[in-house]
């Protein structure tokens, strides 16, 4: 199981784009929406899928599926989300991301991963909607950088950093051939 998981960091590590990047917080989130502007726009890729990751302490919180099968039978809103140790309150963050001509997308939580160096910190990641029940052409038809975010949340978290990162790509060298999401059925 560790061989596993550390082949999986190791995979996930590996993949990078000029897209990616990370911005420093930390950013108090309540359930008052509040806008984040970023100084330099996030770069959304030709191609592909990107998720936007709230970094958070690790120490704090934890995954709220511990195991496949509390996964499997978790409602939506619970399987890709946040638990406080000390409360055992699960966060549910709403985002949205917007350009500099008004155009907006809300993202949903895709998964629990995390995707810095820090092994103290843990994250919940936000992607477009995708496939047949996008609702919506893909965000590279959208919009072509993100000027700002909004969020919220139901509980107050702070937020240590933002990761934009490119998590599915055509382009699969940039995986040595093996994006993780690539592994999962209907991310063709």
């Amino acid at each position: 199981m560790r061989v596993g998981l550390l082949l999986m960091a190791l995979l996930v590590s590996a993949c990078s784009f000029p897209e990616d990047e990370k911005i420093s917080g930390p950013w108090d989130v309540s359930d008052e929406e509040q806008r984040v502007r970023f100084n330099t726009p996030l770069q959304v890729a030709d191609e592909g899928l990107q998720t936007l990751y709230l970094v958070v302490d690790g120490k704090r919180y934890e995954e709220t599926t511990q195991s496949v099968d509390e996964f499997v039978n978790a409602p939506p809103d619970v399987a890709f989300s946040l638990r406080r140790k000390d409360d055992h309150k699960v966060l549910h963050p709403h985002v949205v991301v917007g350009d500099k001509n008004g155009n907006t997308l809300k993202l949903i939580p895709t998964v629990v991963m995390n995707p810095t160096e820090d092994p103290s910190s843990i994250a919940v990641g936000f992607s477009e909607k995708i496939g047949p029940r996008a609702d919506r052409p893909p965000l590279q038809e959208i919009m072509n950088e993100i000027h700002w975010i909004e969020i919220r949340s139901n509980h107050p978290v702070t937020v240590e950093a933002l990761v934009w990162k490119v998590s599915r790509h055509p382009d699969l060298h940039h995986c040595m051939g093996a994006c993780p999401t690539r592994w999962l059925p209907g991310f063709d």
